[in-house]
């Protein structure tokens, strides 16, 4: 099962009630660090090399171009 990050909260708890917790505690998410160091140096022919290097996880996840928002 692959659980992204927007669904933490709300599967984490479900997966542990089904691993017998009772009341398993919600998931605090961290705020996200700062990404202004990537968006410095990120553009179109770093995505493509990225893509061509790690194609198969882009296949398999989902993955998609990077974006800053």
């Amino acid at each position: 099962m692959i659980i992204r990050e927007d669904e933490l909260q709300t599967l984490l708890p479900f997966l542990a009630q089904l691993a017998g917790y009772k009341n398993p505690p919600t998931p605090v998410l961290e705020p996200e660090a700062s990404l202004a160091w990537l968006t410095a140096i990120y553009d179109q022919n770093l995505e493509n090399h990225l893509q061509d290097i790690y194609q198969q996880d882009y296949l398999s996840f989902g993955f998609g171009a990077w974006s800053s928002t």
